[in-house]
């Protein structure tokens, strides 16, 4: 197997042959961990990313059409795998440092304060859409991903994405009256 070109590999992987697989496996990921890791700068997430890529190409060898190179398709896969994974924890860090804001704000005010910021949040929340405040409430307080969420709530990661920038606004204008006063 180790004779064939990309190409009758690729023709035999589509058939699912596991030994013509086995060998790409085997081909290319060296060349897919060194390019996940210059990315993530991190051993066991560059091997999740390559594994992950090898994975959804096995369940998905049917369908895949590939317009490039074998290993120009690999590798990009792998690109854009990173590329997806930082840019879920850079949004995961934005949304803990809004929480730490929030959190912050309310437990820093004296105890007047802070049951006046209390009501204020509840009536700002109660002002808002069911699938608004959903949306909110399973990114900020359940912690899950807009992706989750969307799934959960039967709409589009967009849409989620759309709630809760406005939920932000409203809360960061109900706020900022608080401190007007």
């Amino acid at each position: 197997m180790n004779t064939l070109n990309d190409n009758e590999l690729l023709r035999l992987i589509k058939k699912g042959d596991e030994t013509a697989f086995t060998t790409l496996f085997h081909r290319y990921w060296t060349r897919m961990h060194l390019g996940a890791h210059s990315i993530l700068k991190d051993e066991a997430d560059a091997c999740d990313i390559v594994q992950e890529v090898f994975i959804w190409f096995w369940q998905n060898k049917e369908s895949i059409v590939i317009n490039t190179t074998l290993k120009g398709y690999l590798l990009q896969a792998v690109r854009n795998k990173c590329i997806n994974k930082l840019d879920k924890l850079a949004t995961g860090e934005k949304r803990r440092k809004q929480y730490a804001y929030l959190k912050e704000t309310m437990v820093t005010a004296v105890p007047m304060e802070n049951s006046e910021l209390r009501l204020t949040l509840h009536a700002a929340m109660g002002e808002l859409g069911v699938a608004s405040r959903t949306a909110f409430e399973m990114i900020y307080i359940d912690h899950k991903s807009q992706k989750e969420t969307a799934l959960e709530l039967g709409i589009s990661a967009h849409t989620v994405k759309t709630h809760v920038r406005n939920v932000l606004r409203k809360l960061r204008k109900k706020l900022r009256n608080i401190n007007e006063i």
